[in-house]
């Protein structure tokens, strides 16, 4: 029987993204989002961007410009892993409401309080797992892309949109900039 070693497993390439924060949403408001709405990303401001490697929370960082890139330093490793802790609340249930005769279609009420995920992604790049086992506090990664180029909006693992980050209400938020086209 062959095992994989740890030697063949650093040469494996891992995703790592950065997050502006993450939360659950209704159908509702995701329904209601249109350019140049502002949707929260429920993290505050002042606290770090969240590092992920294959979906996995691994630290924390500040967002960096490096010759015009974005790039992170990480400036916390998180303790050993344990299972997430975001679960979503409870969706409450909705009274029915006529929708406008003139105004946008409205969801089910069966449907529209109903949670998904979504999160503000500032970037991702690909790195070996060696890379990734050599981070430390300080360390500074490249994101790959300009500084210009614009967040996504991801909902339920897909991206809905690209936009501004900015802060609502004191939490990092987005302001959509354009709508993914559907497919």
């Amino acid at each position: 029987m062959n095992l994989v070693g740890i030697d063949d497993l650093s040469n494996v390439t891992v995703l790592l993204e950065v997050h502006a924060g993450s939360r659950f949403t209704t159908l509702e408001e995701v329904a209601a989002l249109d350019t140049g709405a502002a949707i929260s990303a429920g993290k505050p401001a002042g606290e770090g961007l969240d590092v992920f490697v294959a979906d996995i929370p691994i630290a924390t960082a500040e967002a960096v410009v490096i010759e015009d890139k974005l790039a992170i330093r990480i400036t916390d490793l998180l303790p050993a892993i344990s299972a997430r802790e975001n679960v979503p609340p409870r969706a409450s249930a909705g009274t029915a409401t006529e929708p406008e005769s003139d105004g946008p279609e409205r969801l089910p009420p069966a449907v529209s309080g109903l949670c998904i995920s979504m999160h503000v992604t500032l970037g991702r790049t690909a790195l070996r797992l060696r890379e990734v086992f050599k981070l430390d506090s300080g360390t500074i990664v490249d994101m790959g892309r300009p500084v210009t180029e614009p967040a996504e909006l991801v909902i339920n693992g897909k991206v809905a949109g690209k936009g501004k980050i900015v802060v609502i209400d004191g939490n990092y938020g987005l302001k959509l900039l354009a709508k993914a086209s559907s497919s």
